[in-house]
């Protein structure tokens, strides 16, 4: 990555100080949902939080904010079921029951929408975080995790957009080099802008391809995988899934700790994720 510009300029105090120039712009950005933590040296916590949104929302990018103790973000949103929470101790990231619409991983950056397609969120609707949380230190960690948003105005957006989280929900995966797979069927067109891969700590490679029913099969995805850098990988042009296409996720893993680990939240057990935004955002996806 190349070093960013920087501007010379004289301080209060007659000194100099070296402003970035080319530095992100997030003031435009609002928060759309924090939650404050602490965590003793050696634990993990799955904490969550929710907030009722106030007016309808055209969403075109999101921020994480995901401080280092801060393994994965889940965010959600659906009918507003109890009052606000600013923290709660929980567990499942899906407890809330509402629909999924943004996640981030360690290394997460920023996200971004192609122009013309927006997450679309509604006055009176209730947005929930799972933040799964974990100290691998000597030293207690806190911080505030969460996620920033910037907004348009409706009448530019063409396409509503969701993210689903494609691959088993069950998996044993034994000691040594092995590989998991996951298949499913598309049971319409889908537009697919961006795959982002979600393993825990044996993980090493993920592959994701397509079958289709009219053409050759293809490979979507292909990549070493590090636990370090689940970032969302834009697709440009947008892939297109027809209906019936089938989709195969597959997972490599590296299993040193001399016992098979099976299918779980904690970072010492393991998942086979894709994390993939696609429109419509009413589409069933997969089955």
């Amino acid at each position: 990555m190349r070093a960013p510009l920087v501007l010379i300029v004289a301080a209060a105090c007659g000194g100099e100080s070296e402003v970035p120039i080319d530095a992100p712009d997030f003031s435009s950005f609002k928060t759309l949902i924090t939650s404050d933590w602490s965590l003793q040296p050696g634990t993990e916590l799955y904490q969550c939080a929710t907030a009722t949104v106030t007016r309808d929302m055209y969403i075109t990018e999101l921020r994480p904010n995901i401080p280092i103790g801060t393994h994965h973000t889940v965010v959600s949103i659906g009918a507003k079921v109890s009052p606000d929470s600013a923290g709660y101790e929980c567990g499942n990231p899906f407890e809330f029951g509402g629909r999924f619409i943004y996640g981030t991983g360690v290394g997460s950056t920023p996200f971004q929408y192609p122009d013309g397609v927006a997450l679309k969120l509604t006055a009176g609707q209730q947005v929930h975080i799972n933040l799964h949380l974990f100290n691998t230190g000597d030293e207690v960690l806190s911080g505030t995790s969460g996620v920033d948003v910037r907004e348009t105005d409706g009448t530019t957006v063409q396409n509503l957009a969701r993210m689903e989280l494609a691959g088993p929900e069950t998996l044993t995966v034994p000691t040594g080099v092995s590989t998991q797979t996951g298949i499913c069927n598309a049971l319409s067109e889908i537009s697919v802008v961006s795959f982002q891969p979600h393993m825990h700590q044996l993980g090493t490679h993920m592959t994701y391809s397509v079958t289709p029913v009219v053409g050759e099969p293809y490979v979507l995805y292909d990549q070493d995988y590090t636990f370090d850098g689940q970032e969302h990988v834009m697709f440009d042009p947008i892939r297109v899934f027809h209906k019936g296409d089938q989709l195969k996720i597959e997972c490599t893993y590296n299993n040193t700790t001399g016992h098979s680990v099976g299918f779980g939240e904690s970072s010492n057990d393991e998942m086979c994720f894709a994390g993939m935004t696609i429109y419509p955002a009413n589409t069933t996806f997969c089955q």
